[in-house]
């Protein structure tokens, strides 16, 4: 998919409706003395081709950090929120695009990472909804290193109501990947097994509402493991004003 799909204004195509609210917990642990671990409170509100990410960071070392994203996709826009100075930052995804198609594109680091994709068959209830358990696992070998991912989804097919969310989870996705550029100028975007990851998950029926995945990635006689997990904790669909969605007032734009 082009990434200049980003800029469709017409997030809703599908003649979505209904309003959602969700929250999720992600916790992220690690082995190394380097990187320390964090827990992540979401809050997402979506209303028709509008969205709003609240963000709460636990910090071990700097505390509580909150982080609110405004997504306009009837505008090409999104706003990040400065809660503390009453500012706003705005980025326009069409320039945003148009930068990063002029970079350059993917360098393979490894060969492919053989990838098993198994359903186990188990069931267990999140949120309300009957979630069913798929394994992925991959391993990637070169000269001086291995990465070995395991990835624990639990997937619903009971979504049916909730086509904003899978819409806009979706989008969220690309335009995350979009604002994390640029990576260091000449390198190029490097193709490794977090870049195939994405793939093989998108590849599985239903929707993820829990993901648990553990990488080890190993250097000699070094080894570093890092464990990230992601569950809903909540799910509504009750009426959101646009209010939520609009700049607060007494806001100034941070040029």
């Amino acid at each position: 998919m082009r990434l200049s799909l980003l800029v469709v204004t017409v997030f809703c195509v599908c003649g979505l409706s209904a309003d959602v609210m969700y929250e999720t917990t992600v916790t992220t642990a690690t082995t190394s003395e380097l990187v320390q671990g964090t827990e992540v409170h979401h809050r997402v509100f979506i209303k028709d081709d509008v969205a709003r990410v609240e963000r709460s960071i636990l910090h071990p070392e700097h505390g509580e950090i909150t982080q609110v994203m405004i997504y306009r996709f009837d505008r090409g826009v999104v706003w990040t929120l400065d809660m503390d100075n009453r500012q706003y930052t705005e980025i326009v995804l069409a320039d945003t695009v148009q930068d990063i198609e002029k970079a350059p594109g993917p360098q393979p680091l490894m060969d492919d990472p053989e990838v098993t994709v198994t359903e186990t068959g188990n069931t267990k209830t999140i949120v309300g909804k009957t979630c069913e358990e798929v394994i992925i696992s991959m391993a990637e070998l070169s000269d001086s290193m291995k990465i070995e991912v395991t990835v624990t989804m639990w997937v619903t097919q009971e979504l049916d109501s909730c086509e904003e969310l899978i819409a806009f989870n979706q989008k969220r996705g690309e335009i995350d990947d979009l604002l994390s550029y640029p990576f260091p100028a000449g390198e190029g975007r490097q193709q490794t097994t977090t870049a195939k990851l994405p793939i093989e998950m998108n590849a599985v029926k239903g929707f993820p509402l829990q993901v648990s995945d553990q990488m080890t990635m190993t250097f000699g006689d070094m080894s570093m493991c890092m464990k990230t997990e992601s569950v809903f904790t909540k799910l509504d669909d009750k009426p959101i004003s646009q209010l939520v969605f609009e700049i607060p007032y007494g806001f100034t734009l941070q040029e």
